[in-house]
């Protein structure tokens, strides 16, 4: 029994930490259930995610699968999360183009964060088939969201690399400097209350996430003072670098 409540509770986990994930198709056009339904299955087999029915998911009583959510900017999308419970929102808007010599659909895919209220995706795809032809439409809608969550992968590795190509391989003397002169106040404030003079010789690691560590005196000094000066110390930080960690001999005056 207790072996069986520790497998439901941990399924009840593995089911709650998937995102959740809302379709919404909206057209003029009949577009038929197995576009959705073909969504649906890669949505959850593929990608993982949770995907909630709209009439389900809503708090107010309103029928949110018979309107069309079509929202463009970040405060829509932020009041829509009150409104369902859902992590994602994946609008599907369907429009045909129709002319003389053609006939084709465009649709426009967009994924919603809802806890951020920004599109983390956008992309039109073009389907020149009958909407009737059930095969080919299955065939389009796998593809197109492939598509487009390879898109999405893609730009989000070069948002990454340029993120990347901004931290510095190592940093300046001006920067160590600067991250010193922060914390200069209470290092002389830690001379004046220890009744400490005088210029003291410090050791310290500056880590790749600008942080500070192995902080050691290479001048003798009082044990108060020193505390007091580890304490000041062990709270400076600077910015991220890529390159080794730093090894920095600096001099402080106390007074």
């Amino acid at each position: 029994m207790k072996l069986y409540l520790l497998l439901l509770l941990l399924s009840s986990t593995m089911i709650y930490s998937k995102p959740s994930v809302i379709i919404n198709v909206f057209s003029k056009t009949n577009i038929p259930s197995e576009f959705e339904e073909t969504v649906k299955n890669v949505l959850e087999k593929k990608y993982n995610y949770n995907v909630l029915d709209l009439t389900q998911t809503n708090d107010y009583g309103v029928e949110l699968g018979k309107l069309e959510i079509d929202c463009k900017t970040k405060s829509c999308y932020l009041a829509l999360k009150k409104k369902i419970k859902s992590s994602y929102l994946l609008n599907v808007n369907v429009i045909g183009v129709f002319s003389a010599y053609s006939k084709k659909y465009k649709f426009k895919i967009v994924l919603v964060n809802l806890k951020t209220g920004l599109e983390e995706g956008k992309k039109l795809f073009f389907y020149k088939e009958r909407l009737s032809n059930i095969s080919s439409l299955k065939s389009f809608s796998e593809s197109s969201i492939e598509s487009f969550f390879l898109a999405i992968d893609k730009d989000k590795a070069k948002k990454e690399l340029e993120e990347l190509k901004k931290i510095p391989k190592t940093l300046t003397r001006k920067d160590i400097v600067a991250m010193v002169k922060d914390v200069y106040p209470d290092v002389k404030n830690c001379g004046k209350k220890n009744n400490a003079k005088g210029i003291v010789k410090v050791y310290f690691k500056i880590n790749r996430d600008g942080s500070v560590s192995n902080i050691k005196f290479l001048s003798k000094l009082g044990l108060d003072v020193k505390v007091c000066l580890e304490n000041t110390l062990s709270k400076m930080k600077t910015q991220n670098f890529t390159g080794d960690p730093l090894d920095i001999k600096f001099p402080l005056k106390l007074d």
